[in-house]
């Protein structure tokens, strides 16, 4: 039904369904079947960005370039729950260690490859109010992100780090593997 690759593609279990981004479009594996949500947002999403995942207590959220949308149920979705600033785009969602906000991490170029050394943002994301709260300028675009034990760890370049609260936080240089994508961190 659509083209599933490392970087641009996310997945994730919420309420019993597993959710797949793929280049253009939002599918849920309910059962055996892989079906695509039908919403236009949904199967209409810009190949060229990546397209992240991240569940906060009973909503999952998805991003599409600069625009974030919801996911409560199989049948439940809104196409834009969220608009960032249009020089951003997301390049990884990840819980806050808070349990209620959403961090963003964002590149500021239309083509977001993890070999790319540009500056970045990450925007802390209230989502009750379904807004942003604050931005933060990084000095690159962070790739891949994951939260263990209270703490965000994130990768950029060549680098792991963690998000302190103001920024990143540089912990060591990778040495042999420039694919930092938030699927990779969980084998490091």
């Amino acid at each position: 039904a659509d083209t599933f690759s490392l970087g641009t593609s996310d997945m994730i279990q919420f309420k019993g369904v597993t959710y797949a981004t793929g280049q253009t479009t939002v599918q849920a594996l309910t059962g055996t079947d892989l079906t695509g949500l039908t919403d236009s947002f949904w199967s209409g999403l810009d190949a060229n960005y990546r397209h992240p995942l991240e569940r906060v207590e009973d909503t999952l959220y998805v991003a599409n370039i600069n625009v974030i949308g919801t996911i409560t149920d199989v049948a439940t979705t809104t196409a834009v729950a969220i608009t960032l600033p249009t020089d951003a785009n997301v390049t990884s969602l990840r819980k806050h260690p808070n349990g209620r906000d959403l961090i963003a991490f964002c590149g500021l170029t239309a083509d977001s490859g993890h070999t790319r050394t540009n500056v970045g943002r990450i925007y802390i994301i209230d989502t009750v109010l379904k807004d942003w709260t604050r931005e933060i300028d990084v000095e690159m675009q962070v790739e891949g992100s994951r939260l263990v034990g209270g703490t965000v760890y994130v990768t950029y370049g060549m680098n792991i780090g963690y998000f302190t609260g103001d920024g990143v936080k540089f912990l060591k240089k990778q040495l042999t593997s420039q694919t930092t994508y938030s699927h990779n961190i969980s084998n490091m």
